[in-house]
């Protein structure tokens, strides 16, 4: 992440984990975010509807993300690769999606929803 990626993490409700080591990449976020490619006719290019946003990536180039998706990225990773292991261990529900890419996201009931896993 960027400097400026990471002021706006640390500016979300996971701040706090911003200075732990790093994550490495979930398969299952990689899945999940393949088999919700848009078909179209460039075949130098893959797009993505995530949460209702399109996103893409060329071949020749870096994938396009703006900051925010970054961090989402980064958000969804932390969720399930540290705190909902288990709940997303096959796979990631569209509301976690949804509600990573959401206004409410500050406003969720983390802390409850993690302790009805037990």
């Amino acid at each position: 992440m960027s400097d400026a990626q990471r002021n706006m993490f640390n500016d979300t409700c996971f701040g706090h984990f911003v200075e732990m080591s790093e994550i490495v990449l979930n398969p299952q976020l990689i899945h999940q975010v393949l088999i919700r490619e848009v078909k179209q006719p460039n075949v130098d290019e893959m797009w993505f509807n995530v949460s209702g946003s399109l996103m893409y990536m060329t071949i020749l180039h870096k994938p396009q993300l703006s900051d925010r998706d970054v961090v989402e990225f980064g958000i969804l990773l932390l969720l399930t690769n540290l705190l909902f292991t288990i709940a997303y261990k096959r796979s990631m529900e569209e509301s976690l999606m949804v509600l990573v890419d959401s206004e409410d996201m500050n406003l969720y009931a983390w802390d409850k929803e993690l302790y009805n896993l037990r």
